[in-house]
């Protein structure tokens, strides 16, 4: 893999720990990422996203090196040599794995998508309502997608009050 830029490297920071403590707060299960590995459809699959979250009902799925199945939420941040792997590959992938929840966050076009799991199985776009995109998975959660690109960002502080 190649490295990641300072851009990738601080988006996936600032998101991690906005995540890491919201997910804290409400006890609603833990946020890893970005060097652990999910072992997706009985292990046959690996991915190391950006960052994942497993719900508190499903921590028993951590191991020490690896989550045994699917996560409830997977974030991706697009770097340079993965625009194709995220949008088509990896897409496809947690889909058909039972991901409940996908977020790609593209610094290259200052974009986010997110998509949830429909009753048919597949993905279908999370709407953004009020400049907001609300997390299905997270309850309460929310991201607006000018909080990811300004500069500086938001502090994790005056986002949680």
């Amino acid at each position: 893999m190649s490295p990641v830029s300072y851009e990738h490297a601080d988006l996936n920071l600032w998101l991690g720990s906005l995540l890491s403590v919201y997910v804290a707060e409400k006890r609603l299960g833990v946020i890893v990422g970005p060097e652990f590995t999910s072992r997706l459809r009985g292990g046959k699959s690996r991915r190391v996203p950006d960052l994942l979250f497993v719900a508190e009902s499903r921590r028993e799925l951590i191991r020490p090196m690896h989550l045994d199945g699917p996560p409830d939420l997977v974030i991706e941040i697009v770097a340079t040599d993965s625009q194709s792997r995220d949008y088509r590959e990896k897409f496809l992938e947690y889909e058909s794995a039972g991901v409940r929840e996908y977020w790609i966050v593209d610094p290259f076009s200052k974009h986010v998508e997110a998509y949830t799991r429909g009753e048919n199985g597949e993905f279908t776009a999370i709407a953004e309502v009020e400049a907001k995109i609300a997390s299905t998975v997270l309850p309460g959660f929310y991201l607006r997608n000018e909080w990811l690109w300004s500069n500086p960002r938001p502090t994790i502080r005056s986002l949680l009050a």
